[in-house]
């Protein structure tokens, strides 16, 4: 998906029994572990992809494009003038490859204030700029 929007992943965030961190790592340095432990059978708790520019200061506010899939949800979060009905369509299939939507819907915030609080809590009050757009079923 970061691909077809014209973004590159250049770093993940993981947590697993081999990367216990929060923080996020380069792809170009971790890659081959990432993917030998994953093809050994490691099950990650959460896994986060993000594509930062090369002068990024903080990762949770200044991507291009970020998608965390953890135990409680899955997020694909995308600047508004890269989002169109096509482009949220292939998000939604792409999405409904890996898990089963119970309760899922496109909404708008700022990246300033962490769109993630909102997939992870659920309320709509943690965020002064949400606005509702459309239920995913």
């Amino acid at each position: 998906m970061f691909n077809e929007f014209g973004y590159a992943i250049t770093h993940i965030g993981i947590i697993s029994q081999s990367f216990k961190s929060n923080k996020i790592l380069t792809i170009s340095r971790n890659e081959k572990k990432i993917v030998k432990a994953l093809q050994d059978g490691e099950i990650p708790n959460s896994i986060e992809c993000y594509s930062l520019q090369t002068n990024f200061r903080t990762a949770m506010f200044d991507y291009e494009i970020l998608c965390i899939r953890n135990v409680g949800y899955m997020t694909f979060v995308i600047n508004d003038t890269d989002l169109n009905l096509n482009r949220e369509k292939k998000i939604i299939t792409f999405e409904k490859k890996f898990i089963t939507i119970e309760k899922g819907e496109v909404y708008s915030t700022t990246n300033k204030e962490v769109p993630m609080i909102y997939a992870e809590t659920k309320d709509s009050t943690n965020l002064a700029t949400y606005e509702f757009i459309k239920k995913i079923q």
